[in-house]
């Protein structure tokens, strides 16, 4: 039987950042949009491990470097340090994020991390691992919905919403919604990527993945990713919609970490190769059914 996938129609393509302007041992890649902030994921290797850190952009133009708040991390010997692949979300007039760590805790084990940053976003306020009864996480990703905030697992098809602890103002979550794949949609299980993004009535829709491995025989390595348009109504837990898998513009190791509804269409934030960030420019058209 013939396997197809289709490559999205892109009105236009932009490179976030110029990969012959860095060090060779500085990769910049996975960027997060939230309004007029823009976040990408900074990795300097070296011969100990992987050091993450974060840049983020303004609209204005202005650029800030922040370091992973290694005070507010167990100590580690991890080969992977810091924070990575922020995702963030504006909320209560903070910006917000969730990311992945292998030592927000003792645990060492990649843990799921919810932090805020200081008014300016010139650094991270508060950081702390969330249990949500499953390790290790990647690509939870937040979102508000009707003045709350909440976390998508699209892994395992929940929606959190975060909570605080009055007497000891921790967070924690509990489920909120759990989805579902309606009549006739496929029930096959798919990997976090972007955040939902507000389609009508309660209706939501977000970018989610797949991977091709390629299986030696003494490594297993990630091929190409594939790409699915999904939609869900959070009323229902109903997911409603799945589109067939597509590539946009690097057939091979593209991930779509950002999103943001424009006047436009849509604007898809990438991570190309773990090496440069970059933003396309499509339509929900041409996510749902273009080719």
């Amino acid at each position: 039987m013939p396997l197809y996938i289709r490559k999205l129609p892109c009105s236009m393509y932009c490179m976030l950042a110029d990969e012959n302007t860095l060090p060779a041992n500085i990769a910049v890649y996975n960027p997060s949009k939230s309004k007029n902030l823009l976040y990408i994921r900074k990795t300097e290797l070296n011969i100990t491990g992987e050091i993450n850190s974060i840049v983020m952009k303004h609209t204005t133009g202005s650029i800030v470097n922040i370091s992973s708040p290694y005070d507010l991390l167990a100590k580690t010997v991890n080969l992977f340090r810091g924070l990575e692949d922020l995702r963030i979300c504006e909320f209560k007039d903070r910006v917000w994020f969730s990311a992945a760590c292998t030592h927000i805790s003792e645990n060492m084990d990649n843990e799921l991390v919810i932090g805020v940053f200081n008014q300016d976003v010139s650094g991270i306020e508060r950081v702390q691992m969330v249990d949500i009864g499953s390790k290790p996480v990647k690509n939870v990703i937040p979102f508000v919905f009707n003045d709350m905030l909440l976390l998508l697992d699209i892994y395992l098809n929940k929606i959190y919403e975060l909570k605080t602890e009055e007497e000891t103002g921790k967070w924690y979550v509990t489920v909120y919604k759990t989805l579902q794949p309606a009549a006739g949609v496929s029930t096959e299980k798919y990997r976090g990527s972007s955040a939902p993004i507000h389609i009508n009535g309660t209706v939501f829709g977000c970018v989610v993945h797949d991977i091709i491995f390629n299986d030696n025989n003494s490594l297993v390595t990630r091929l190409s990713y594939l790409h699915h348009w999904i939609e869900f109504d959070i009323a229902t837990g109903l997911i409603t919609f799945i589109s067939t898998p597509f590539w946009i513009y690097h057939w091979g190791v593209e991930y779509v970490s950002g999103i943001e509804k424009t006047e436009k269409g849509i604007d898809l934030y990438l991570g190309i190769r773990d090496k440069i960030p970059m933003r396309i420019e499509t339509t929900l058209s041409n996510l749902r059914v273009g080719k």
